[in-house]
């Protein structure tokens, strides 16, 4: 072998030792006549473990084994604009909602044809009531917030926070506020003294420490706390869900649709169809009157919660969520009809300079709540409105420097707003990814 031979065979080794410790954006330019060109650029890093790595140089690495790595839009900045073909002769307009998370808006990425599909077809499957994914963060949170015993209820002082041996139907809110993150209105204040024949309070709304005494006595005050958590789990507005579901599949009527959208979601995201292909199968919501979803994350944090040593759900066959861990990279959501009032969806942290989530969770019974999204949708920082055939599109995760899934993006919590006129249709399509280390392993949703 000459000189120039090894000059070669090592800039070859170079390149290809860059590109597996190197992650892709998508990056466009676009020309003077209005077309956007678009190519993989890579933003190299050293990962955590390249210190430990040096051990291994010498281990032979075979290209053609190596899976197409994981691919993200680049935001740019919010408002811009982006024209992309998702099928010849028709493109659509990709908007930036917000550089954190990756955010965009794209109006008519379905047809008015494909959402009555869409509809027709869970309506003919059946829909039922949406349940939650009770993940240990929820877990852990609601037995924080949830398992208060009842002596703060029955304890005068905790609720005369100002200390005038009165207490006001404010305080006895405010105290609801911190123990149960309810906010409730003096309406449905009402109707629970109504429930429990609370009837101290009176036109003064106030009642002293011997009234309080008198109800305490009766055991009222501590089932005043045993209907708050009733009301947590079944009350349609107090509800953190509130919704009904269906999910379409890969057998039956849906076939042809489905196909002809993991197409123009390949096309969108830029990413391997063997990723697309492996997508769970579509989830389809109606919303009626009161019908909301608290803010939520889509996915789980891969390196903590209990999670470290979970497999991804997308790889465990087993069908125990207890067991195996979401990792949803990308959410595509579709709004399948126009609404008349409500029914937005909420990122209360988006682009939030300085966001802390633990203290996020701390504060909520402060007077504010960002993930109650009957009451505070409007304060969240990017409110998207439901518009018949659009999809709202974004990460759940950053990438990791070797190109495959990293940490979660926890500006990515979101939520559906109360909607209060009217119905809404809506489907979320969840693309699953390999974390670092297991991108040699087979979505199970390809099967479903």
């Amino acid at each position: 072998m000459n000189l120039q031979h090894i000059v070669l065979l090592f800039a070859l080794t170079c390149l290809f030792f860059e590109s597996v410790h190197s992650k892709k954006v998508l990056s466009c330019l676009r020309t003077e006549d209005g077309k956007e060109t678009c190519e993989m650029k890579a933003q190299s890093g050293e990962t955590e473990d390249d210190d430990d790595d040096d051990d291994d140089d010498d281990e032979p690495t075979f290209l053609e084994n190596r899976r197409e790595p994981l691919t993200q839009w680049d935001p740019v900045k919010v408002g811009h604009q982006r024209k992309i073909e998702i099928e010849p002769g028709y493109e659509v307009t990709m908007t930036t909602l917000a550089m954190r998370p990756r955010l965009f808006a794209i109006p008519n990425f379905l047809t008015d044809e494909e959402c009555e599909q869409i509809i027709d077809i869970a309506e003919d499957t059946g829909m039922f009531s949406s349940g939650l994914h009770i993940d240990n963060h929820y877990r852990d949170w609601k037995a924080k917030n949830q398992g208060i015993t009842s002596t703060m209820f029955t304890d005068f002082s905790n609720i005369d926070t100002n200390g005038d041996q009165i207490i006001t139907i404010e305080e006895i809110k405010k105290m609801i506020q911190i123990t149960r993150i309810i906010y409730l209105t003096d309406e449905q204040v009402e109707s629970m003294f109504n429930a429990l024949e609370i009837t101290e309070f009176g036109s003064h709304g106030n009642i002293t420490r011997k009234q309080f005494d008198i109800i305490n006595a009766v055991g009222k005050m501590a089932e005043m706390e045993n209907y708050l958590r009733f009301m947590r789990e079944n009350d349609p507005v107090l509800r953190d869900r509130h919704s009904e579901q269906t999910w379409l599949t890969r057998v039956g009527k849906a076939v042809p649709l489905m196909r002809k959208i993991r197409s123009k979601i390949v096309k969108l995201t830029g990413l391997p169809r063997y990723i697309v292909e492996g997508s769970e199968p579509l989830q389809v919501l109606r919303y009626t009157t009161h019908g909301h979803y608290h803010a939520h994350f889509d996915s789980q944090f891969l390196d903590k919660d209990g999670h470290e040593n979970m497999s991804c759900c997308h790889f465990d066959d087993t069908g125990d969520a207890r067991k195996c861990k979401l990792c949803r990279f990308i959410t595509l959501a579709y709004y399948l009809n126009d609404v008349e009032e409500g029914g937005e969806t909420a990122f209360p942290v988006a682009d939030k300079p300085n966001f802390n989530l633990t203290s996020l969770e701390y504060n909520r019974g402060e007077g504010h709540d960002p993930y109650n999204l009957v009451q505070f949708c409007d304060t969240a920082n990017v409110v998207v409105k439901p518009k018949r055939g659009q999809a709202v599109m974004w990460y759940n995760y950053h990438l990791a420097d070797d190109g495959w899934m990293g940490k979660m993006d926890e500006y990515s919590l979101h939520g559906g707003c109360e909607l209060r006129k009217g119905e809404k249709w809506f489907a979320n399509n969840w693309l699953p990814a390999p974390p670092s280390g297991m991108e040699h392993l087979d979505s199970v949703n390809q099967y479903y």
